[in-house]
């Protein structure tokens, strides 16, 4: 419900998300009465967004620092600014339906200062994730699936205890690591269908 729900939110409908920055206009200030526009969700979803209009890192956390929601999906990315894990108050991040290789570091990483609880990657040409996800210990939901994946992270057994789903299905996944889910107390749910798995490890099996 709450995806629908999303979707049907008006979107927004620039070609390039420098066009549409350049567009909105600074206020005015006038003392003691102007206060500052707060963006708390952007869908710029299918406008034919590239990775030149998301310009360089500082972009999106010097424009809209208080972002919680980010749609991006649906667009001609095939990389994303180093920066964006900048955005401090970010929650939601959704990038499926493009066209990503790989992941910046610090968006998931020790540099990390965002608060990113959900991540959408579905549909794009990863082949691998990053290392480190040690800044994103609140994450609960990650989805991943229809990529070229083969490995996941060993990083993800201990820097992720509160992820409660994992959707991995259709990569190209020949094993996954010795300890996975010892320390993923909350996961619920692990789609790994569509794969290239043999057998699953004796640790996911392991009582708390």
């Amino acid at each position: 419900a709450g995806r629908g729900a999303r979707s049907r939110m008006a979107t927004i409908g620039p070609t390039q998300l420098a066009l549409l920055t350049s567009a909105i206009p600074e206020p005015e200030r006038e003392p003691e009465l102007d206060a500052p526009v707060v963006v708390r969700r952007l869908y710029a979803a299918r406008v034919g967004l590239t990775d030149r209009a998301l310009g360089g890192p500082s972009l999106l956390a010097n424009r809209w620092p208080q972002l919680a929601e980010l749609d991006l999906s649906g667009n001609l990315l095939t990389q994303l600014p180093a920066g964006m894990g900048k955005l401090s108050g970010l929650r939601k991040l959704y990038l499926q339906n493009c066209r990503l290789t790989s992941l910046p570091g610090d968006l998931v990483g020790a540099a990390c200062c965002g608060d990113l609880r959900e991540i959408w990657l579905d549909h794009n040409r990863l082949t691998t994730l990053p290392a480190d996800w040690s800044g994103v210990r609140r994450l609960v939901s990650l989805h991943c699936g229809w990529n070229q994946l083969t490995c996941l992270p060993d990083d993800f057994c201990t820097s992720l205890p509160l992820l409660v789903e994992l959707l991995a299905t259709n990569n190209e996944l020949q094993v996954l690591p010795q300890a996975f889910g010892l320390g993923m107390r909350q996961l619920r749910c692990l789609a790994v269908r569509a794969n290239q798995l043999a057998a699953l490890p004796a640790s996911l099996g392991a009582a708390p």
